[in-house]
């Protein structure tokens, strides 16, 4: 990648501002408070944007980026990547400044990119803008003295050794997924799958429970036959009363002819009939006392009227008394006879049709003592349904409880699933980062002892061989003496030696990248002295064969490079 141009059209103190670049080594000279940390700032805001990305974390507070006089916020950068060029767009006016990218032909037109951040990215070679500032855009080295230094070397070199990334330790990552597990561990409700296999369990039993015949709604049923009882029972009892008016009538009518009790009718009959055959036999006997023998039967008569004790007289009355009684008629003749034989017989008939009466009615009381017997019964059965339907009531509700207490069990439930997957998923990561912290120590421990071994001895004129960074990041610098501590060196030293670091780094960062990324120094040797510039300058133009942007407020940079006769491009700020 190399950057060819830088348009400010509105950014802090800087106000249309257009600077362009060489692909070797820029010198962008300025005195203090003319800008350079600005545009260095702009040139990083180009490439990356401003405020918090998505799925970012936030960055410095862009409103402190906005122009003085309240202009136009935002500006452009033309740079060349994989043999194209393009023309890169943002308007930070939001905050952000979400990237515009253009592709430029060479007869001067332009096409707009759909998908601008993609491209952008392989430009930068998939560098995070943590991983940038600290590998390629490289501040003031002389941050701290002495032993802050060699901390910051160590903190720097942890982050490398673990994850792969200047700003980001293996360390700090494990300790925030830990504490993420923790925080899912603390939400887990531990009894809530005990608690639902319980409610599930009672559900079934009350449910099979409320299968039971028993608890079956028979409300209904008993009420229909409730009715039916009621029904049958008030017809047989108007039945019973018919026939207890109808036994009554006919009693009173027997009794009424005489005859309470039918013995009384069979005695009348019997009593009758014999009167009749005693009162025929006397009418003949004085019918045959006319005649000789008038004396003899006189005789016999009076002989047989002695015997019986009874008179004709008194047979006559007492017969006529019957038929009188019976058909309302004294005459006694065989006709007379014949229709009091029929009277018995009616009233033998009617004693009959009473017997049966009589029959049907007691037939018909057990009848009605049945059907009030059912009809307790059903009453009873109605209660004791009216009591299940109230228990049922209940056992609903209950049931309907249970199930509530079970939905919300079952999201309690849903909720641990996705904790537990959650902190699956920590444990994975977490052993992950440690294995591949691991890796990664192992790998960029071998490239760092050999890599910024030899950019060491090169950038400290052979004064240091190599350096040697142990297991507990102690680094060791090896001299043809013997192996010195960094805590042991000069300040200057600890500044070429975080200086090689950091390209060896870039290095690695950007291995499988097509192009190098510019590498940007903002007054990065301000405390170095004359011959260690030199050095560091010679170092920088020969191990970066990349696009290189020295921010300074000195002119020594200048003078040395026109000293040696390097080729640079000058630009100063006014």
């Amino acid at each position: 990648m190399r950057i060819h141009s830088l348009y400010v059209d509105g950014f802090g103190k800087l106000r249309d501002l257009s600077l362009s670049f060489s692909d070797g080594l820029n010198v962008i000279y300025g005195q203090n408070e003319a800008g350079k940390s600005t545009l260095h700032r702009f040139q990083r805001a180009m490439l990356y944007g401003l405020g918090k990305r998505p799925g970012g974390s936030p960055r410095q507070d862009p409103h402190r980026f906005r122009p003085w006089d309240g202009g136009a916020f935002g500006g452009t950068l033309e740079f060349s990547y994989d043999g194209s060029s393009y023309l890169l767009k943002r308007d930070f006016s939001d905050g952000v400044g979400a990237p515009e990218l253009f592709l430029l032909a060479e007869d001067g037109s332009t096409e707009v990119l759909p998908e601008p951040q993609a491209l952008l990215d392989m430009a930068l070679g998939q560098l995070s803008e943590n991983s940038y500032r600290n590998t390629v855009s490289i501040g003031q080295l002389k941050s701290a003295a002495g032993r802050e230094m060699v901390q910051e070397l160590r903190r720097y070199l942890e982050g490398l050794e673990s994850s792969g990334s200047a700003g980001l330790r293996a360390s700090s990552v494990l300790a925030r997924l830990a504490a993420e597990k923790r925080k899912c561990q603390d939400k887990l409700v531990s009894e809530a799958s005990k608690s639902y296999s319980l409610l599930i369990g009672e559900i079934r039993n009350t449910e099979r429970e409320l299968a039971d015949p028993r608890y079956h709604n028979l409300l209904l049923h008993y009420r229909a036959l409730q009715r039916d009882s009621e029904a049958e029972r008030t017809a047989l009892q108007q039945k019973k009363e018919m026939l207890l008016q109808e036994t009554a009538q006919a009693r009173e009518a027997l009794r009424s002819a005489g005859f309470p009790e039918e013995t009384a009718l069979k005695a009348a009959l019997q009593d009758s009939e014999q009167l009749y055959r005693s009162y025929t036999e006397m009418t003949t006997r004085t019918a045959a006392q006319h005649g000789p023998a008038l004396l003899l039967r006189k005789l016999l008569s009076a002989f047989i009227a002695d015997k019986t004790g009874k008179s004709r007289k008194e047979l006559t009355e007492r017969l006529e008394a019957i038929l009188q009684g019976q058909l309302g008629e004294h005459t006694i003749s065989e006709d007379t006879m014949q229709q009091l034989r029929q009277r018995f017989r009616t009233l033998e008939g009617s004693f009959a049709a009473l017997r049966e009466k009589e029959e049907a009615l007691r037939l018909l009381s057990e009848d009605l003592k049945r059907s009030t017997e059912e009809m307790q019964d059903y009453t009873q059965a109605l209660h004791e349904q009216h009591m299940l339907r109230t228990e049922v009531e209940g056992r609903m509700q209950h049931l309907s409880n249970i199930r509530n207490r079970v939905e919300q069990l079952a999201h309690v439930l849903s909720e641990n699933k996705r904790l537990a997957q959650r902190i699956d998923a920590l444990d994975l990561a977490m052993e992950t980062i440690s294995l591949l912290s691991e890796r990664v120590r192992l790998s960029f421990g071998h490239y760092l002892n050999e890599e910024a071994g030899r950019l060491i001895e090169r950038i400290t004129d052979g004064a240091y061989r190599s350096v040697w960074i142990d297991d507990q990041l102690h680094i060791l610098l090896r001299t043809e003496h013997g192996e010195i501590p960094l805590e042991s060196v000069s300040s200057g030293t600890i500044d070429q030696i975080y200086l090689a670091l950091r390209l060896a780094t870039a290095r690695l960062l950007l291995r499988d990248a097509r192009e190098r990324l510019p590498l940007t120094l903002d007054d990065s040797f301000a405390f170095y002295d004359e011959n260690r510039l030199r050095a560091a300058l010679h170092f920088i133009r020969e191990e970066y064969d990349g696009q290189i942007l020295l921010y300074t407020c000195h002119r020594r940079e200048q003078q040395l490079l026109r000293r040696a006769k390097e080729d640079f491009r000058l630009l100063e700020l006014g």
